[in-house]
């Protein structure tokens, strides 16, 4: 007779638990407890909360549960190609909710122009919170920023948004996109020139280029 299901506090790695679930398919849903908040955060800031809970990018269910991240069921049905060797799941989760979001990035980019515009998007301007101090630094630097990240690639910006707002070292990046470590450093150093530009290398923006990178 099997035990009670393990907590997310009580299982092992995330690897293990990738493994177990396998097996035991239930089990899959420690990760969802683990990262569930991280990865609607992420999606939230990057396509306005209302895209990121009614877009099929962040809605499914999970079987007994809460609506949450397709990420989740995606991860789910690829999980026996997971790399074992990683004990940590939360880069491979980024890089699939990533690619769900390129998938809606005409909306992430529309989001970022009405912003550059006008300065008054209330969910996009959350977007400049994190590397602005002062209010009024602030506003003034949200349209130039948000100019600038609507003009990035998709690739250059990517890797911007895991660095400063997924927290994600260098090495996670590469993990998260499948790319060499090499051309996050220089996917990272172009995004960040682009917006240090753009900004005009106000003091006011928080982090400066080697501390975004």
């Amino acid at each position: 007779m099997s035990g009670p299901p393990p907590t997310a506090e009580r299982a092992g790695d995330d690897a293990e638990i990738v493994v177990q679930s396998l097996e035991r398919p239930e089990l899959f849903a420690l990760l969802y407890d683990r990262y569930a908040s991280d990865i609607h955060r992420y999606a939230a800031r990057r396509l306005g909360d209302g895209a990121a809970d009614d877009s099929p990018t962040l809605e499914c269910a999970r079987a007994g549960g809460p609506p949450s991240a397709d990420t989740f069921l995606a991860a789910f049905r690829i999980r026996s190609r997971y790399d074992r060797t990683r004990p940590n799941a939360r880069p491979w989760l980024y890089g699939i909710a990533g690619n769900l979001i390129g998938k809606q990035r005409r909306t992430e980019v529309r989001a970022l122009k009405a912003l550059a515009r006008t300065g008054r998007d209330p969910v996009a301007a959350s977007w400049v919170d994190s590397w602005v101090e002062d209010t009024d630094s602030r506003i003034a630097a949200q349209g130039p920023l948000a100019g600038a990240l609507a003009a990035l690639s998709a690739g250059d910006r990517n890797v911007l948004l895991l660095v400063a707002w997924a927290d994600l070292t260098y090495e996670e990046v590469a993990e998260a996109l499948d790319i060499p470590v090499g051309t996050v450093r220089s996917r990272l150093n172009r995004a960040r020139r682009k917006v240090r530009t753009a900004l005009g290398a106000d003091p006011a923006f928080v982090h400066d280029a080697a501390e975004v990178a």
